[in-house]
């Protein structure tokens, strides 16, 4: 097989790419005008909307694993990816069941004061203490694959950049730039600000999804329409590739992962806030609901065109050699062979998008955590005296 030829970023991608950073700090800054104490930077005041709410949840969950490892994972076993990566559906389900409300009623100020309540604030401290540290390496692992998957997009691998004496990596650089403005918009906004830009990038990542899978299909069908292509793609895939293989086989990995997926999406910290931040419980059911039907179609539009990539690409080991799995490039490739200039920029930032959804969200819950849990009661321990609202401001930032 012939090495495809791939387009690569022009000015007119950097330029997209550019105003989708603008954008997110613009919503960070604007939010802020919204938080004069505590529970607006925390909770949203409770009055987010139970829509808001729900987009914001359900695109948190994503990161570009789910445009890297999870692609990967589609490329080599196939539609067993979408019985794993769907599974969030069945566990929101249980949210709008019963979780949605029950964590509704708990009026916390912050996720973990749940532990003070239900043990001792000693509990919350131990648990405050050893859960941030693992929180914060997930956020710079989150970062650390995105920019990984971001800088060979925009081919900033070879390139470097001196700044006096200090000389970076185009990798190097371009996590700085992300992260600066990952911690930045969360920062000043609070909860708005992630519930605001996470609705920004929940509109990106669905168009690109959109654009994308039909125009996989199409490119199979050679001109005679999507059925055309996704008859290609039945003929043409290996056997067994619409079965369950790999772990996707294993039922007692299925029944693990469901029980994790069942955890994660209901008793997830970030979660928690966010159930805490709509006006009722009536809201805090409707947003589960929004993420168990977001959570079943969403992930099928990303899946899909990966299995397309089986067919267009057979062997991505000879075309990207220097990958240790090259197999977790089949969504970039796709993007980077079938769209034009401009949209290529649309689908980078539209990975941006899952992996900054997903960190301020983190970065919001760890910042309640630090301030109510931790730094607010050694404060009146110690010295008998209450934070003030302006001082709790202050640490949370």
């Amino acid at each position: 097989m012939d090495k495809p030829v791939f387009n690569t970023v022009n000015g007119f991608d950097y330029a997209l790419i550019a105003l989708y950073f603008v954008i997110i700090i613009y919503v960070g800054f604007y939010a802020a005008k919204r938080n004069k104490d505590t529970d607006q930077y925390f909770e949203g005041g409770g009055q987010i909307p139970w829509f808001l709410a729900g987009l914001s949840n359900w695109v948190s969950g994503f990161s570009a694993f789910m445009f890297v490892a999870a692609a990967g994972f589609t490329y080599q076993w196939g539609l067993g990816a979408a019985v794993l990566f769907t599974s969030a559906t069945w566990a929101y389900l249980v949210g709008f069941l019963y979780f949605a409300r029950m964590w509704r009623r708990c009026r916390l100020s912050s996720p973990l004061q749940f532990l003070t309540r239900r043990f001792s604030p000693s509990t919350t401290y131990f648990y405050s203490l050893t859960a941030v540290i693992p929180a914060v390496v997930g956020i710079g692992q989150g970062l650390y694959i995105l920019c990984i998957f971001v800088s060979t997009a925009l081919g900033l691998n070879d390139t470097s950049f001196s700044l006096g004496p200090v000389s970076l990596t185009g990798f190097q650089a371009l996590t700085i730039v992300t992260g600066f403005v990952m911690v930045l918009y969360t920062a000043v906004g609070g909860l708005w600000a992630a519930v605001l830009s996470d609705a920004v990038q929940g509109i990106i990542i669905g168009v690109m999804t959109i654009i994308i899978l039909p125009v996989s299909y199409l490119y199979l069908g050679a001109g005679e329409g999507i059925l055309a292509g996704v008859r290609t793609l039945i003929d043409e895939v290996p056997d067994g590739y619409f079965a369950l293989n790999g772990p996707a086989a294993n039922p007692w990995f299925i029944i693990g992962y469901i029980i994790n997926m069942m955890l994660g999406y209901n008793v997830a910290w970030h979660l928690v806030q966010r159930y805490n931040s709509v006006p009722d419980e009536r809201g805090a059911r409707k947003m589960a609901l929004l993420c168990c039907i977001l959570s079943f179609f969403g992930p099928l539009m990303w899946i899909l065109p990966v299995m397309a990539a089986k067919v267009i690409f057979p062997d991505m080991a000879a075309i990207w050699p220097q990958f240790a799995n090259p197999a977790e490039a089949s969504f970039v490739s796709l993007a980077l062979f079938l769209l034009p200039h401009g949209m290529i920029g649309f689908v980078v930032s539209a990975i941006l998008s899952a992996t900054l959804g997903q960190a301020n969200d983190a970065f919001n819950w760890l910042a309640a955590t630090i301030t109510r849990d931790i730094v607010v009661p050694l404060k009146r321990k110690l010295t008998g005296a209450t934070l003030s609202e302006k001082a709790q401001l202050k640490v949370a930032w």
